[in-house]
């Protein structure tokens, strides 16, 4: 393996003022088109919350020992190799303790100066996720608190949201592990930010409070740092103190994400969880509020109120904080940046026309919004024409493929698909648009349009031949060459006559 092309050197170019841009991602590894491609650190955050912790069996074991020694025998193509394999069969995560603990166990038979240059090697010159991993892990056995420049390098790969678990581990082992872990933990947003918040101790006013404000938000879900944050900061007794209005939004985040009934322990770990819930609505009623906070009460009420009576204490403060004056001035406001569109709605504040001039002017951020404005026949008019003007719909038409969906780069096939899904509601609008797809290349969008066309059958109780006669010989021509066996199928199905979706 060498430097160039190795993920250090692809993180550390990317890095500007110590730390990755927004939307910086590895390269994906080839996979075959029927397998899922991953979020950097995604697979091993899910292994962490969400699987038990297999046990490697003895023949996988003896593969570790191996690799370990023919680093330490300074067989360092032939550890790549073992490595590499072993990364194949085993996700380096699944593999620490027993690779740590063959070391430990074995240190003196092995190679101490090898071990770490291998791990060394491995860390700076892979272009192989896990086998940087291994260099990692290999690296958490030695002490690395007095060597500035291992220190960087290890600090490098922690701002990659695939790495940062592995630098944080080896991070818990210096002298000042709480400083160098919060100033990483700043500055990754994704599953980094998940693995840091939980080795991170709140030692300052300064990091309590950072665990209020912005330890939750992390880009993969609220809900699996909710509860490690209120406690961390010390959300309770903020509450009955002195809440800054950034605290104050920050535990309205928490509080929503904790109601989440979703990957991690939340709210019912609380023992006292209605009295700070009310403690946080009356801490709202002497706040200038934002239309974030009316939006996490909005959250709270909606998840609380099927197991309250309608007049609990809880649920009449919310309503009071969400009818009020603040409330209805703050959500106008905010509608005209496209946020706050649910709430608007429940208050009866019309921003359809701002979310169509919110759309003209920037469809491949906002395209979400569409959805608020497809019930009104005349808006869904203009939704349909604008996509027609801002989408390359004859560029999209290509032979048909096996790749399961569009990929995470290809945004313009993102936002066709979305619109796709929802055409299934209005039978006959935007023919073009299903015609398009049909003739796309991921298999996922093909299956889109073809549920529309299965939908629409559905709703009108008319099967094809007779609904879209058109689109009858335009599936019987396309039939023969679809590569995907169950989008052939679904098309055999409406080419039958079948008017009820499967």
């Amino acid at each position: 393996m060498g430097n160039p092309g190795s993920l250090y050197e692809i993180i550390s170019a990317a890095a500007t003022d110590g730390k990755l841009p927004a939307g910086f991602s590895l390269p994906k590894e080839q996979a075959a088109q029927s397998e899922l491609r991953f979020a950097d650190g995604a697979a091993d955050g899910i292994a962490m919350y969400h699987m038990q912790s297999p046990n490697p069996n003895k023949e996988t074991a003896a593969k570790v020992g191996e690799a370990i020694l023919a680093a330490s025998d300074g067989l360092t193509d032939k550890a790549d190799e073992l490595f590499l394999a072993l990364g194949k069969e085993s996700r380096a995560l699944s593999l620490i303790e027993i690779l740590q603990s063959w070391i430990i166990e074995h240190r003196q038979t092995l190679s101490a100066p090898n071990l770490w240059n291998y791990a060394l090697h491995a860390m700076r010159d892979s272009g192989d996720k896990e086998c940087v991993k291994f260099g990692l892990s290999i690296l958490g056995v030695f002490r690395t608190d007095h060597n500035p420049s291992v220190r960087s390098v290890v600090k490098t790969l922690g701002l990659s949201d695939e790495f940062t678990l592995f630098a944080v581990f080896i991070m818990s082992t210096w002298r000042d592990r709480n400083d160098e872990i919060w100033d990483l933990a700043r500055k990754v947003h994704g599953w980094g930010r998940i693995h840091a918040a939980e080795r991170l101790e709140p030692a300052t006013d300064a990091i309590r409070s950072w665990f209020l404000t912005d330890g939750v938000r992390n880009d993969v879900n609220h809900a699996y740092s909710a509860l490690t944050c209120w406690r961390k900061g010390n959300a309770e007794e903020t509450l009955k103190g002195s809440v800054t209005p950034d605290e104050f939004t920050g535990i309205g985040v928490i509080l929503a994400a904790m109601l989440d009934d979703g990957p991690a322990e939340g709210i019912t770990a609380l023992k006292n969880a209605d009295e700070s819930i009310l403690d946080y609505l009356r801490a709202a009623q002497r706040m200038p509020l934002t239309a974030e906070d009316y939006e996490n009460i909005q959250k709270l009420r909606d998840c609380l109120q099927d197991d309250r009576e309608p007049e609990s204490e809880i649920i009449v403060r919310c309503r009071e904080l969400l009818t009020s004056d603040a409330c209805r001035s703050a959500v106008s406001e905010a509608v005209k940046t496209g946020r706050c569109i649910e709430l608007a709605i429940e208050l009866g504040i019309d921003c359809r026309a701002q979310i169509l001039d919110i759309l003209k002017s920037d469809l491949q951020s906002k395209h979400w919004l569409s959805r608020y404005l497809m019930d009104d026949p005349d808006y869904r008019h203009a939704v349909l024409t604008l996509y027609r003007q801002k989408l390359p719909l004859d560029e999209l038409k290509k032979a048909p493929g096996a790749s399961p969906g569009p990929g995470t780069g290809n945004l313009t096939q993102w936002i066709f698909e979305c619109l796709l899904w929802q055409l299934t509601e209005f039978p006959l609008e935007g023919q073009d648009f299903i015609e398009t797809g049909l003739h796309c290349d991921p298999v996922r969008t093909r299956n889109i349009s073809l549920q529309v066309l299965e939908a629409w059958v559905s709703k009108t109780g008319n099967p094809l031949q007779n609904l879209l006669p058109e689109f009858h010989r335009l599936l019987s021509s396309l039939r023969d060459a679809e590569p995907d066996d169950r989008v052939r199928e679904r098309m055999d199905r409406l080419l039958s006559g079948q008017t009820a979706s499967k």
